[in-house]
């Protein structure tokens, strides 16, 4: 009995101990966190304290206080050169602005619901600071005061992050001009590993609505969203990863001086692979789109409908030098000189290495173009094609004949289209003059060959030379 006692005392003093334990572990870091920050160009003070014996439940303001040795003591580790520029200039557009942090962690380390909240609160004074009455940017300050926009991290007891979600939104700013509508629900990313300094990522994000709209009293509006987004990334690092991407459907419309466009994609499927082999590193891709709607209405009132179902775009790079795709991952586009400087020395590689760029597929089951008056309607296409840039010792430095090049292009392509598509091309061609050409066409089946091939500077179609 004694020896139960003694057991149950243990367990009791355990249980009792391991919250204020846990508790004093995470005010530890917490203090050595923002210690640090204060340091790295933020400044950080406690606003409230709403810890409770099995919680610890704080409010933290930030205010970014010097941007620059933000970027430089902290962000620069997770950003290349190709996006340096354009992150300082961000940062020094954010100086002064304010973040919120709610902590929430239950003081046990075994549980898998730890919250902190991130919410842009306040706008930087650049911003805030007009003179002039603005009725939508008060709209604004009051959404983001009330922690209108954040994200929200959850991690598990020992600080690894599990998922982030992006607090739902439904708000419409608007005045007598102009309003604006955005819509976000159900953004969500859950990670199975994360390490965003060493490329060495997992994660699936999903979204079931994005909607932003934007409309004037001039008849000039836009909008743009997307439903159901799924999206998966496996990186081993720069060179060797997986990608793949879904939404069920996209659109785009806009108005300006009265003309509309307007493009839908339906079931979108996207993937992509990286992978190193020696020195070179092969890319595959596809792109697929189940129906794709594409309207055009000019200021006159003219308009165009185009429709592609089922289209098909997948295929490959290969042969590319890893030096090379690091250096294109690196181009900094702020400084046009520089960029140009880069831009020849990459080409000036790709041309000396040789590369292989192959189209597998570039398919549409149909094709519907509607002009009112006229229907025009295609059926199935189907396109492949493959081109070598052959190892080489041209100099893009000095000057040179175009024409030499073209005995290191080899290209081999296939176009096939069917008989009726064919017929009604012809049918189009009223003064022959393209009859030379129809006549190489290549009859299989149902279906109507163009075989092309060019290679040392000749020129052939179904084995006919040009």
């Amino acid at each position: 009995m004694n020896k139960n006692i003694k057991i149950l005392f243990f367990i009791v003093v355990i249980v009792i101990l391991t919250p204020l334990s846990y508790k004093q572990y995470i005010n530890n870091i917490v203090v050595k966190k923002i210690a640090d920050l204060n340091n790295q160009g933020l400044m950080i003070t406690q606003q409230k304290d709403n810890s409770t014996f099995l919680t610890t439940s704080k409010v933290y303001k930030i205010v970014v206080s010097n941007p620059s040795t933000l970027y430089k003591n902290f962000l620069s580790q997770f950003f290349n050169n190709s996006q340096k520029d354009m992150v300082k200039k961000i940062l020094n557009s954010t100086n002064g602005s304010e973040i919120t942090i709610d902590l929430n962690i239950l003081n046990f380390p075994v549980t898998h619901k730890n919250a902190i909240g991130i919410y842009l609160t306040s706008l930087p004074p650049k911003i805030v600071s007009s003179s002039k009455p603005n009725p939508s940017l008060e709209q604004v300050k009051l959404f983001l005061k009330n922690k209108g926009f954040g994200i929200i991290v959850n991690a598990n007891a020992f600080g690894k992050i599990k998922s982030i979600t992006l607090k739902n939104i439904d708000k419409k700013f608007d005045n007598k001009k102009d309003n604006i509508v955005i819509q976000i629900k159900d953004y969500v990313t859950n990670f199975s590993k994360i390490n965003f300094q060493n490329y060495d990522y997992a994660f699936v994000t999903t979204n079931s609505l994005f909607n932003f709209d934007f409309n004037h009293s001039t008849s000039k509006y836009l909008n743009i969203g997307y439903k159901n987004l799924k999206y998966n990334t496996d990186r081993e690092n720069f060179y060797n990863y997986t990608m793949s991407c879904s939404l069920k459907n996209f659109h785009f419309n806009s108005e300006r001086y009265l003309k509309k466009q307007a493009l839908k994609l339906d079931n979108i499927i996207i993937s992509t692979k990286s992978a190193l082999f020696a020195d070179n590193v092969n890319y595959l891709f596809k792109y697929k789109v189940k129906d794709i709607n594409f309207d055009v209405t000019s200021r006159y009132g003219k308009n165009i409908t185009t429709n592609i179902n089922n289209f098909l775009f997948s295929g490959s790079v290969k042969g590319l030098n890893k030096d090379i795709l690091k250096d294109i991952s690196e181009i900094s586009y702020t400084n046009k000189y520089l960029f140009k400087q880069k831009y020849l020395q990459i080409l000036q590689s790709i041309l000396n290495n040789g590369l292989e760029f192959q189209i597998n597929h570039f398919d549409a089951d149909s094709i519907f173009i509607n002009q009112g008056k006229q229907l025009i309607s295609f059926g199935k296409i189907s396109t492949k094609l493959k081109l070598n840039i052959l190892k080489n010792n041209i100099d893009l430095s000095k000057k040179f004949n175009p024409i030499l090049l073209i005995k290191y292009i080899n290209i081999h392509a296939k176009i096939g289209i069917t008989k009726k598509d064919f017929n009604f091309i012809k049918s189009l061609d009223k003064r022959g003059k393209m009859g030379k050409f129809f006549k190489l066409a290549k009859k299989q089946g149902d279906n109507v060959i163009f075989d092309i091939g060019f290679s040392n500077g000749q020129l052939a179609i179904n084995n006919q030379k040009i």
